[in-house]
């Protein structure tokens, strides 16, 4: 099974529906709170076209959903702060909001020892709606507790698709190659997908699709100790003694588009 779909022209509903690295720039300007501090996993680079297509379509179920994702490497310790799910507002129906929230999830996959099949934990997830954060293409939910990548460690991003709401995927420049722009950060392996209606681990991989699917995204910074939560003990106020303590506030099928 593959998820790739008929390659049509995009030109039909007028340009309108051609995505522009522009609109993910005003997008990313919405009085919305700003990550530009820190840097997307993945964007689509200058020119490079895609596919879009969702679940229904693919599976030819109006209830179908994927969980759908990539796999990729850490070069570096960086911290995970957001996680985030594509946002195509010229996708039929043409809205700028999600038909459901997206649930994304880090997993981190170990292999297994004496020939065992690798274990797969999931470090951290998010619901992302339609109140996400802008950032280029995508919507992004911060997390509580950011999560530090560890380097050489292999990891699997994985979103739930839903019914109707599009990913993309099949990202190539005007040659052909590959047209993503990777964090320096990390490695993008291959894509990866399962058929599931809830967050789950994506253990199947589609080549004809590559690279792709995204589907989720998640932002990489270097937390300082305030981003990062500490354990702290919740004190009730007609409880203070011997001075008292202190409580710590932390603070495609649409065709081939053009990214």
């Amino acid at each position: 099974m593959h998820l790739s779909t008929q390659r049509l022209s995009c030109r039909s509903k007028g340009s309108a529906l051609k995505l522009s690295l522009l609109a993910g720039a005003l997008l990313a300007t919405l009085p919305l709170r700003s990550f530009a501090a820190d840097t997307p996993a993945i964007g689509f680079a200058p020119g490079a076209t895609g596919f879009e297509d969702n679940a229904a379509n693919a599976l030819g179920d109006p209830l179908g959903s994927f969980s759908l994702g990539f796999e990729f490497t850490a070069n570096s310790p960086v911290f995970v702060t957001a996680l985030g799910y594509f946002n195509d507002p010229f996708f039929d129906p043409h809205t700028p909001t999600f038909a459901n929230p997206h649930q994304v999830g880090l997993y981190q996959v170990t292999p297994g020892a004496g020939g065992n099949p690798a274990v797969t934990t999931l470090l951290a997830q998010a619901s992302v709606t339609s109140g996400g954060a802008p950032n280029g293409f995508f919507l992004y939910q911060s997390l509580a507790s950011p999560v530090q990548l560890m380097v050489g460690g292999d990891y699997v991003l994985a979103g739930v698709s839903g019914p109707t709401d599009p990913y993309f995927f099949d990202v190539q420049d005007i040659n052909g190659n590959a047209a993503l722009t990777v964090d320096s950060a990390i490695n993008y392996i291959q894509d990866r997908y399962t058929t599931s209606s809830t967050l789950a681990y994506p253990d199947s991989t589609d080549p004809l699709s590559e690279p792709g699917f995204f589907g989720p995204n998640f932002l990489t910074g270097s937390a300082s100790p305030s981003d990062v939560p500490e354990p702290s003990v919740m004190v009730s106020f007609g409880l203070f003694v011997l001075g008292g303590s202190t409580l710590a506030w932390k603070s495609r099928r649409r065709g081939r588009r053009a990214a």
